[in-house]
């Protein structure tokens, strides 16, 4: 089991890893625009990464060739496996996600709305199951020991509150990889759905870092017991293993793609 770091009521962020993570993504700033064919193997990079990690997350491993064959719509609709079906909506959820938060002008101003969940979850749970897009109606499981879940007939209220404070000015003033874990964390204890929960809040926590520059966070499914460490310290109100394991996630996805973009000097 990790080792819990020293926590402090008024942690900010480690300078440390905040001018690393900056320097790494001046960098990467400064080989744009990309040649076409660096882009796209780029964008197939993250998309690939994005589903091959976050589904091993939960357990579930499939192959990286398998993945980008769903990318490229190398199949047919009758031969896709249940794992194949989980990936292929995670898949066109990040990339949805992707682009509208890339598109909005200004970027920095794009917020998570209670309809942009629902129509993820629906995307998510497309030809899996029942309930996409509606919120549960029933109560929910805690997720660890101190956990605990609202009740269903509550969550419409908290639901619209939590989207309040993503967007107050008090919550934009703290680094964008704060706004992501603790949005990941607020949507975690709610459980919005009765199912996909986990995957849909580890995707829409993507919106707080992306739109101010910094990418996608990629967990590792080879820090799956860091994260679910850090999990099960945040309901105790202890955020910096998260933090800091979603800052270790972009800058390690950064490095990837600097290696990629510097094959086009």
């Amino acid at each position: 089991m990790p080792t819990l770091p020293v926590f402090n009521d008024s942690y900010r962020p480690s300078s440390n890893w905040v001018e690393a993570l900056a320097q790494k993504r001046a960098a990467l700033k400064q080989l744009e625009p990309f040649p076409s064919e660096i882009e796209t193997i780029i964008n197939r990079h993250l998309l690939a990464e994005f589903v091959m990690h976050d589904l091993a997350l939960e357990g579930l491993q499939i192959d990286r060739e398998r993945i980008l064959s769903l990318i490229d719509k190398n199949f047919l609709e009758t031969e896709l496996s249940q794992s194949d079906l989980l990936a292929k909506n995670l898949l066109n959820c990040f990339d949805h996600l992707h682009k509208i938060v890339e598109s909005y002008e200004p970027k920095e101003k794009f917020s998570l709305s209670s309809e942009l969940l629902q129509q993820l979850h629906a995307l998510l749970m497309e030809g899996i199951g029942d309930g996409g897009g509606f919120w549960r109606k029933k109560d929910a499981q805690p997720l660890v020991e101190w956990h605990q879940p609202a009740y269903h007939e509550a969550l419409p209220k908290l639901i619209e509150n939590a989207l309040g404070w993503f967007a107050a000015d008090s919550f934009t003033e703290l680094h964008p990889v704060e706004q992501a874990w603790l949005v990941h964390l607020r949507l975690l204890d709610l459980q919005p759905f009765e199912t996909e929960c986990k995957r849909l809040v580890r995707l829409v926590s993507n919106i707080y870092t992306i739109r101010a520059g910094l990418g996608p966070v990629v967990v590792s499914f080879q820090e799956r017991e860091y994260y679910d460490f850090a999990v099960s310290n945040a309901f105790q109100m202890i955020t910096q293993p998260g933090v800091e394991l979603f800052a270790r996630s972009i800058t390690r996805l950064t490095d990837e793609l600097l290696a990629i973009a510097s094959k086009s000097e």
